[in-house]
């Protein structure tokens, strides 16, 4: 009778044991499943950011095309896995000897309500017989 004891203990203690730790795996299931519902509501809750909205979002930070500068301003609008949107303006036919489009790139991101352009990069594309044709960095001629 004493060998059956210790066995009926054990099995006890394992299944009060086995009981905690699927109950933490529920737990744990139910918090994960929480933090992803949140993480998906949030990236819901970003507007997206269309090419008119873009393109105020260019002018009032770089710039807009005036006749004297240049004739037009283009922007595309690429949305990235981050959430975020990379937009490129390219300022056309502009009034320079050597530069006949410039471009320039930044991500942008919704902060505190509203659309921020980050850092941006620029290339530029000379007036024919004044260096290359395609955007590039380097200087025309």
């Amino acid at each position: 009778m004493n060998q059956k004891e210790p066995t009926n203990v054990t099995l006890i203690v394992f299944m009060i044991m086995l009981t905690g730790i699927l109950g933490c795996f529920t737990f744990v299931g139910e918090y994960i499943a929480q933090d992803a519902e949140s993480l998906k509501d949030a990236s819901e809750r970003i507007p997206t950011l269309t090419k008119d909205l873009a393109l105020a979002l260019v002018k009032s930070t770089w710039g807009d095309c005036t006749p004297s500068e240049c004739a037009r301003v283009t922007v595309s609008v690429v949305k990235q896995k981050s959430g975020t949107y990379l937009v490129t303006a390219t300022y056309e036919g502009l009034r320079d000897d050597s530069i006949s489009d410039s471009r320039r790139a930044a991500v942008a991101s919704y902060d505190d309500g509203k659309w921020v352009l980050g850092k941006s990069t620029g290339t530029f594309r000379c007036q024919p017989r004044r260096g290359h044709q395609n955007f590039s960095s380097e200087p025309c001629y």
